[in-house]
């Protein structure tokens, strides 16, 4: 296997040069069993991504007259809940065409068809996409792929602004002590929180961010079951 640049986007070593890899993607497996790098961070855009749809579907109104959704990023809303149908709409259809195409490439079982409903079809990604974000790494596409999912985060976090609630997640708190119904996820600039309202229990997206994406994982797999 040959070296070549990581296929993440902006990723460079320590000189500012493009880091290369072996694996589509960099990552480095630690002691513990955790992994870092470049997949690592690419499994946790999808999850945000994933994050964001159950956000927009569960908890922004619904548009009385809802239109055919368009992928489009030039269309003129008239109400928040027509631009939060929309985008959940080109989430689902997103990470829809991902599954399909590394199905083809893994010649795995195609995903749920289109015409599916988006919970149907953020389902089956989750499911599938999640435990192979390594050969998804390694796809001559990945990069183009990590570079939409990433930017359509960035739209929709600012598109939401200050002014975006927290998102309640319906899990008990981890802390034995408490395990109440009370976990918020709030999402600022820069910062990335899961915190329980009542015992303040707190974890956060760092680098180790280690007990993040678990939670985060469970909070995934209940939300989307629901």
């Amino acid at each position: 296997m040959t070296s070549a640049p990581c296929r993440y986007p902006g990723c460079k070593d320590h000189d500012g040069n493009p880091r290369t890899t072996q694996d589509g993607m960099c990552i480095t497996t630690h002691r513990n069993g955790q992994t870092s790098g470049c997949q690592t961070r690419f499994q946790q855009d999808i999850t945000r991504l994933i994050l964001d749809w159950i956000n927009l579907r569960k908890y922004m109104p619904t548009p009385l007259l809802r239109e055919q959704a368009r992928r489009t990023t030039t269309r003129e809303y008239g109400h928040p809940a027509e631009w939060a149908s929309d985008t959940a709409a080109h989430i689902a259809g997103l990470l829809n065409d991902i599954h399909d195409n590394l199905a083809e490439t893994l010649n795995a079982t195609p995903p749920p068809h289109p015409g599916t409903t988006e919970t149907v079809r953020i389902r089956a990604a989750w499911k599938f996409i999640e435990p192979r974000i390594q050969d998804l790494a390694h796809q001559e596409w990945a990069g183009d792929t990590a570079t939409e999912i990433r930017q359509l985060h960035r739209q929709i976090r600012s598109r939401l602004g200050h002014s975006n609630p927290p998102e309640t997640l319906p899990m008990p708190c981890p802390n034995n002590e408490c395990g109440l119904l009370t976990l918020q996820r709030r999402i600022r600039p820069g910062t990335d929180l899961i915190t329980c309202g009542n015992c303040g229990y707190t974890v956060k997206d760092d680098q180790d961010g280690s007990n993040y994406r678990w939670l985060v994982r469970v909070c995934l797999d209940t939300l989307i079951g629901t």
